[in-house]
């Protein structure tokens, strides 16, 4: 689930239009809706780390733009119960950090389950 609103905000904030991204990068859908329609399906981690660095998206912000949580509790903690056809998607991400980066996610991962 690609958060749009939070997609846009970076390329706002970069001085970019989905059109001049687009074309720094090209080969991304004519809309960022389409983009975002077809993300689950066609998009790579070439194509994330690509817009990413383009925006200058901070790796911890990520995971909030392009596998946005399901909805929000009243609090404000973020919720994956609907996204259930990611895990192919995270497995391959995380096969491209290195070991470093790994132990880092878990580490950041626990520290987010702890209550």
């Amino acid at each position: 689930m690609v958060n749009v609103s939070k997609l846009e905000q970076y390329l706002e904030k970069r001085g970019y239009t989905w059109d001049s991204l687009n074309k720094e990068i090209g080969g991304l859908p004519a809309t960022i809706e389409e983009f975002a329609s077809s993300f689950e399906d066609e998009a790579t981690a070439d194509v994330i780390t690509s817009i990413s660095g383009y925006l200058r998206i901070p790796s911890h912000a990520i995971g909030m733009v392009f596998f946005a949580p399901a909805w929000y509790d009243d609090l404000g903690k973020p919720y994956l119960d609907d996204l259930t056809d990611y895990g192919d998607y995270l497995i391959d991400l995380f096969d491209q950090l290195e070991l470093k980066q790994q132990h880092k996610l878990f580490s950041a991962a626990i520290a987010l389950t702890k209550d």
